[in-house]
């Protein structure tokens, strides 16, 4: 997989499939089983994951989305 300078990516897929895995190793959490991973210089990764949404104010989320 290869991506360009400034790209989003959205990832979705079935349960267990190995989206976390695979971010958690692109935000250098997780080393590969295998493999080769190589970041480019300067590479930032940003992710939301599933246990953070119990620690949202849902009513900062939806302010925020009114006013944006």
């Amino acid at each position: 997989m290869s991506t360009t300078r400034g790209a989003v990516i959205w990832m979705t897929g079935l349960s267990g499939a190995g989206k976390s895995t695979l971010i958690k190793n692109l935000a250098g959490e997780l080393e590969p089983l295998s493999g080769r991973l190589a970041r480019g210089e300067n590479l930032v990764v940003g992710y939301f994951a599933q246990h953070q949404l119990d620690s949202l104010d849902q009513l900062d989320v939806l302010d925020w989305e009114i006013d944006s």
